[in-house]
């Protein structure tokens, strides 16, 4: 597959802190993604979870705009006020199973 080359480098990192910041907002996303479904299927406006959770509406517009990365703190304010539980598990990327093989293997570069 021919990637254009204005998206070439989507993707590409300067280093290990701006990959692990990109990675963080991602997780941000994904949750605040779930929040979001939950919060259109209750008909529950911005506004009103901001009322409901304490805080600002500018708050929970930078939330969902990934201007801020959510925080366990407040995710508990939303398990609280949306009656839900957030569901955590753990999954293998493939990458981190090559490394597994390699580390057992001996198959490293120090």
């Amino acid at each position: 597959m021919l990637i254009n080359p204005a998206f070439e480098d989507l993707f590409t990192f300067k280093n290990e802190e701006e990959k692990i910041e990109h990675e963080a907002a991602m997780i941000s996303f994904r949750i605040l993604s779930e929040v979001e479904k939950l919060c259109d299927d209750r008909k529950i406006k911005r506004k009103d979870l901001a009322e409901m959770t304490g805080t600002s509406k500018s708050y929970i517009t930078q939330l969902f705009n990934g201007k801020k990365s959510i925080n366990t703190y407040f995710m508990a304010k939303l398990e609280n006020v949306l009656n839900v539980t957030f569901e955590t598990r753990l999954k293998l990327n493939k990458k981190s199973s090559l490394v597994k093989k390699e580390l057992r293997s001996g198959n490293y570069d120090s």
